[in-house]
């Protein structure tokens, strides 16, 4: 099991079409005690007391990606405690059913799908207090990178593995460069967050310059994807006032990335959003609602973008408000 070199996949003999042959065949495996029925997606590997691996729980149909994945637990089932291999599950399906860009996808496109997922997950989660799932998520890794799977890449079990995982995950700025992969360092996300804020009233709603600096504050505060930008709609911001406070708050809806066999903002994730990002997004929706009722448009908020430029006047628009514009 050890030794895997060949990714199993061909051309079928009578279709032009890439098949998948799968790497974890074995109807039941021996454990430290015992032997494990493994075919069927519901593993039982407990000894004493219960524990069920349930692969059914991973929100994905993609054959390639659940067979890799058993792969690698049935590993963890035959060499570590029943206990451990169910926590270790249990921290990998978290992150898997996280992971929005993995159905439908094969060979080549799915691992640098899957590594793009993880590196994401561990930026997220790098001020996380509990250091155990993202530990486990690593031990998991790099044991599918030893097993020389083809959706664990090395140089993505390199940078992991470079990781502190000692309170927060501050290993993460040093990770071995990954070009067009790795996060910003905090010193350089710190700088463009004081540029952000140092700027932050020398626009006016409805400049270029505006749009830009709201786009920025939602991928830095989320981080999100630009296509999740691209898809965000004017209904998807929702704002909740306390009665007895009046206080503010924010929610943004955001719809999970496009996928090729399933249509756009289908899967949402709710977001609470600080309130001055959410005021500068209400902003920007007013603004859009007013322009478009200026011009005579119908429009659904379901179907407008939250994020769009208008072919407005910028004289016109300066004189109205009064700001001066800077950069200028």
């Amino acid at each position: 099991m050890e030794d895997l070199s060949i990714y199993k996949l061909h051309y079928e003999s009578n279709e032009d079409v890439l098949s998948y042959q799968p790497y974890f065949t074995e109807v039941a495996i021996k454990t430290r005690s015992r032997i494990v029925v493994t075919s069927s997606n519901q593993w039982d590997i407990g000894e004493s007391e219960t524990h069920l691996i349930n692969f059914d729980l991973i929100e994905s149909s993609n054959l390639e990606l659940i067979d890799q994945v058993k792969y690698v637990m049935a590993w963890f089932v035959r060499q570590v405690s029943p206990a451990h291999a169910h926590t270790t599950y249990n921290a990998v399906l978290k992150f898997l059913n996280e992971c929005d860009n993995l159905d439908d996808e094969s060979g080549k496109e799915l691992t640098d799908a899957f590594s793009d997922e993880l590196l994401y997950y561990f930026s997220s989660n790098r001020n996380s207090h509990n250091k155990d799932p993202l530990h486990r998520i690593r031990l998991w890794y790099l044991k599918g990178v030893r097993l020389r799977l083809p959706l664990f890449q090395p140089d993505i079990g390199r940078a992991i593995k470079s990781l502190s995982l000692k309170g927060r995950v501050k290993g993460l700025d040093v990770l071995v460069n990954i070009p067009g992969k790795s996060p910003l360092s905090s010193n350089k996300l710190f700088d463009l967050r004081s540029l952000l804020t140092k700027y932050q009233d020398h626009f006016s709603v409805g400049e270029s310059e505006f749009w830009k600096m709201a786009a920025t504050w939602v991928f830095i505060t989320l981080g999100i994807r630009p296509i999740q930008l691209r898809l965000l709609m004017m209904c998807d911001l929702a704002l909740n006032i306390e009665k007895t406070t009046g206080k503010k708050s924010y929610i943004l809806n955001v719809p999970s990335a496009k996928k090729r066999h399933q249509l756009p903002r289908t899967r949402f994730k709710s977001r609470p959003i600080p309130t001055f990002l959410g005021e500068m997004l209400q902003s920007l929706k007013e603004f859009n609602v007013k322009w478009l009722d200026n011009n005579g448009i119908e429009y659904n908020e379901t179907q407008i973008p939250l994020f769009f430029l208008l072919p407005y006047d910028r004289a016109e628009l300066r004189k109205e408000t009064g700001k001066t514009e800077a950069f200028r």
